[in-house]
């Protein structure tokens, strides 16, 4: 049962689906709570994404450690998620 339903194909399907919730969620916000949903800006995003970068580091050196190949981990994500446009 377990492997019939933890994998690719099943996260796929729920992760879209979950995100779609999310994103129906913020037009709820704004009409009936009265929040203001506020995106960032690139330049924003640049800063997030350089904050974050010593934390890759420490993951790849952990998962080197680990007996995996982190940089190349790292790098297979970030094409899948480039290729996604989810970058």
């Amino acid at each position: 049962m377990i492997d019939d339903h933890c994998n690719n194909e099943w996260a796929g399907k729920v992760g879209a689906a979950w995100g779609d919730e999310e994103d129906s969620g913020q037009g709820k916000l704004e009409k009936t709570a009265g929040h203001t949903i506020v995106p960032i800006s690139p330049a924003q995003l640049d800063v997030w994404k350089k904050a974050v970068e010593p934390v890759y580091g420490q993951w790849v050196k952990a998962a080197d450690a680990a007996g995996n190949k982190g940089q190349a981990a790292l790098d297979d994500l970030r094409k899948e998620l480039a290729s996604r446009k989810a970058n």
